[in-house]
């Protein structure tokens, strides 16, 4: 598998320097360059939910992996893409998750490819409160933005 990926250049649109997470592997297992090609990725949706995403994360991770080669045209034939949201866990009722995919489109041998990762370490935090005081008082107020 090396030698089919070696010394190509991967495309991936990002607005968030994931290069830095995603380039390394790639480069030490495939011989492969991952380079960013800087769009703005949150138009199709935030994981936080200040834009709506349409459809889940594979969906999306999807249209950002084939939003970057439409942009390139001929000028690139791989192409990267991943997306995240937090929720609760597929699986096990009651259990909030992180969920991370990672696309992947070669177009030179027509095929996509898709991971999925499962994790319960996310930035969840929960704290059953007996007033609002209690909640002012808190370190989650950090969290919010309280209104009066």
């Amino acid at each position: 598998m090396r030698q089919a990926y070696h010394g190509v250049c991967i495309i991936l649109p990002t607005k968030h320097a994931k290069s830095v997470a995603i380039a390394p592997p790639f480069w030490e297992r495939l011989g492969a360059s991952v380079l960013e090609y800087l769009v703005d990725t949150d138009t199709l949706g935030t994981f936080s939910g200040e834009v709506e995403r349409e459809g889940n994360a594979l969906e999306c991770a999807r249209r950002k992996c084939e939003w970057g080669l439409d942009l390139l045209g001929d000028r690139a034939e791989y192409g990267l893409a991943s997306e995240g949201s937090f929720g609760p866990h597929p699986f096990i009722p009651f259990l909030p998750c992180d969920q991370e995919v990672l696309y992947f489109i070669d177009r030179k041998r027509s095929f996509h490819l898709h991971m999925v990762h499962f994790s319960n370490k996310t930035n969840y935090r929960m704290k059953a409160l007996g007033s609002f005081e209690e909640l002012q008082n808190s370190p989650i107020r950090r969290s919010f933005h309280l209104m009066h």
